[in-house]
């Protein structure tokens, strides 16, 4: 047969082996050609091969409204060419902003206020931007919290949706890993209430609504996942407690040293359904949940099953699980299932012997186990043991990051969900600042590493030559000639950036 006599499925087949430019090119050979490339079955193979298989997210794709059965072709393009355009502007030296929004906090007028947090949430499908400020008075002391929806269009200025004020007992706040479940905050005010969002509210003032007031006496609130809450209680035991039934606390064993109480106390969690993978200043955790999963009321308390101790203590840290991009969201795989293991990325600074951290940036990894069987032994006893652990608890040092940080000046850490890492320092190698003040936001593409165990041993994690290399930050996105940066949020999904200033404001790029 003559090459266009070949029927339209044949092209199909043929042209789901070419390199996207190469299909696009095809388009202006003949009207037919063109007529082809428009094919759905074509643009959701490209979908899997040229975005996720590269482990590239998918900016956009709703996974509370988007089903791929119900896509177009035309939307299936869209997706594919978005997914390309952020992560070649993303994973660049310096990456383009293509819009920068400013906001202010409710208490920016007050003098000494300053964003203390920032989280990016998806709220029904909303991306949002969850900002906690405080006002840095003796007494009173308010915190406020405020939701904005950042979702619309980038030529507006995101709108608040809900604003609480809360008097400040130093109890701190956590927001919920899981973005699906009912509850968004947990915060001491004095009793931990947990919150969530009322987008129907016919006021700012109404937009947050209170869940749930918990009558466990926390001394400070640590974290918050799915309907599972780690606080410390007034003792500083760490407890663990699930809100649906919260008359049930656990306590969580650890080893963990007594510390001087002018040093700093880290504390970073990632709560799945059989396990807590818990960072401390100077040891790394896992414990099993599956008995504190079915409400056993003889639990009282729960010992890690495996612990690795740094050589020194930590001053700052953040951890993530790097998510693949088959899974746009958490809650296909927290709610009412095992989870599945995804390698988990740690960000540190360690503590020196003078009162600031060091000028480095440790990024260690957290390997998934590859004999681990999420079954475990049933559901009598805990589906995690000493003998059957979902990830290598040695973690692997794979790269040291220069970032210095002058004296006494503020730094920020943060990971997206898709591995990027962001942090704020005073590396000030751009001329046009002088070297006594100015700041830097960088970062580094981790990698996906998703399908290392395919080429490893059941016993040891993967090594590679790249493992424990010095290196620099691979993207600079923007320099600060004053000091007044200090908190970073990161959405690599949707391609967006918050950084917040210790006077109120808020700076929302977004680099699509």
């Amino acid at each position: 047969m003559a090459l266009p006599e070949l029927p339209d499925d044949i092209y199909d087949t043929i042209f789901q082996h070419l390199a996207l430019a190469d299909l696009v090119s095809l388009r202006r050979v003949s009207r037919r050609l063109e007529k082809i490339t428009h094919l759905r079955s074509l643009w959701l193979s490209l979908l899997h091969t040229e975005i996720w298989d590269r482990h590239i997210p998918t900016p956009g794709l709703n996974p509370y409204t988007d089903s791929l059965d119900d896509l177009t072709a035309l939307q299936l393009e869209r997706y594919v060419r978005d997914s390309l355009e952020l992560y070649r502007n993303w994973t660049s030296a310096a990456p383009v902003v293509m819009a920068r929004r400013r906001i202010t906090a409710a208490d920016a007028h007050v003098p000494q206020t300053r964003i203390i947090s920032l989280h990016f949430v998806s709220i029904r499908g909303r991306l949002c931007l969850l900002s906690f400020s405080i006002t840095q008075r003796i007494e009173p002391r308010m915190i406020t919290l405020e939701c904005w929806d950042i979702s619309s269009s980038r030529s507006d200025p995101p709108k608040c949706i809900a604003q609480r004020k809360i008097r400040w007992f130093g109890g701190g706040y956590a927001v919920n890993s899981d973005h699906s479940s009912l509850g968004l905050i947990a915060i001491r005010a004095p009793l931990v209430e947990i919150l969530t969002v009322d987008f129907d509210a016919t006021s700012v003032e109404a937009g947050f609504i209170i869940l749930k007031t918990l009558t466990a006496e926390a001394k400070a609130v640590l974290a918050f996942s799915g309907s599972t809450l780690v606080f410390k209680d007034l003792d500083d035991a760490v407890m663990l407690l699930d809100i649906t039934r919260p008359q049930l606390e656990v306590k969580l064993d650890h080893p963990q040293p007594l510390l001087a109480a002018n040093e700093p106390d880290s504390f970073e969690a990632v709560i799945q359904q059989d396990y807590a993978v818990i960072l401390r200043p100077k040891t790394l955790e896992l414990y099993p949940l599956t008995r504190f999963r079915t409400g056993c009321e003889a639990l009282k308390s729960i010992s890690p099953v495996a612990v690795h101790q740094f050589q020194f203590r930590i001053d700052s840290c953040r951890i993530e699980r790097h998510l693949s991009p088959h899974h746009p969201d958490l809650s296909s795989m927290t709610v009412g299932s095992h989870s599945q293991v995804y390698p988990i990325h740690i960000l540190i600074r360690y503590s020196s012997f003078f009162p600031w951290p060091v000028n480095l940036i440790h990024h260690y990894t957290l390997f998934p186990n590859r004999a681990y069987d999420p079954n475990g032994l049933g559901t009598s006893s805990d589906t995690v043991s000493a003998t059957n652990l979902p990830y290598h608890v040695n973690p692997v040092l794979c790269h040291t990051i220069s970032s210095p940080v002058r004296l006494f000046s503020i730094s920020d850490m943060a990971i997206g969900r898709y591995g990027t890492a962001l942090w704020v320092d005073s590396h000030t190698e751009d001329h046009f600042y002088q070297a006594e003040k100015g700041q830097r936001l960088a970062g580094r593409k981790l990698p996906a590493l998703v399908n290392w165990d395919s080429t490893h041993s059941h016993d040891q994690p993967p090594g590679s030559q790249d493992q424990n290399k010095d290196v620099s930050a691979s993207m600079v996105f923007g320099f600060n000639e004053k000091d007044d940066w200090n908190r970073v949020a990161v959405d690599d999904k949707e391609g967006c950036i918050a950084v917040g200033t210790i006077d109120g404001r808020i700076i929302i790029d977004t680099y699509i």
